[in-house]
């Protein structure tokens, strides 16, 4: 089990890189079709059950071992995930809003457990992540603060109040 995200040199900084376009689990090749799976970093274990066409990996099903087999690696995926936001918080990375992405995945209904996903994976990233101290604050360089510790002005706010803001 392993995950990846990219990160790029540029003038002696290291910037996490957006990882969109690219499938997000793994196999030892990619599970063709996983680009919108998004998890906030690529999975890669040998030990995935993939579905028959590659293109993801069973996560529903009762009493299937190849199903609780997948669910676990996942959630030991996050597990190391939450171990690398960690070391990231506390280094000179940037961009690390790159690495944070919690939508829901797009993938076949019949394969995927919302309810478990929604429990184990989603809510498990999306709390951390709140507290984690991962944003960059422009008017003080190199100190980061959690999303909890900041107010963002909403949209619906005139121009002219935000600008103020």
């Amino acid at each position: 089990m392993c995950i990846a995200t990219e990160v790029e040199i540029k003038n002696e900084e290291y910037k996490i890189k957006y990882i969109g376009d690219i499938p997000k689990l793994f196999c030892d090749f990619p599970l063709i079709g996983t680009e919108t799976f998004y998890l906030p970093v690529i999975v890669n274990s040998f030990y995935f059950s993939p579905q028959t066409e590659r293109d993801g990996i069973w996560l529903k099903g009762s009493d299937d071992p190849e199903v609780d087999k997948n669910k676990y690696l996942l959630e030991t995926a996050m597990e190391i995930y939450i171990d690398l936001i960690n070391d990231l918080q506390n280094n000179e990375f940037k961009n690390l809003f790159n690495i944070v992405e919690s939508r829901f995945p797009l993938t076949n209904l019949d394969y995927f457990d919302e309810l478990w996903f929604k429990n184990h994976i989603h809510k498990r990233v999306k709390d951390y992540v709140f507290n984690a101290k991962i944003v960059e604050i422009e008017s003080e360089i190199g100190e980061k603060k959690s999303i909890q510790d900041l107010w963002f002005p909403m949209k619906s706010y005139e121009n002219k109040l935000r600008e103020k803001i």
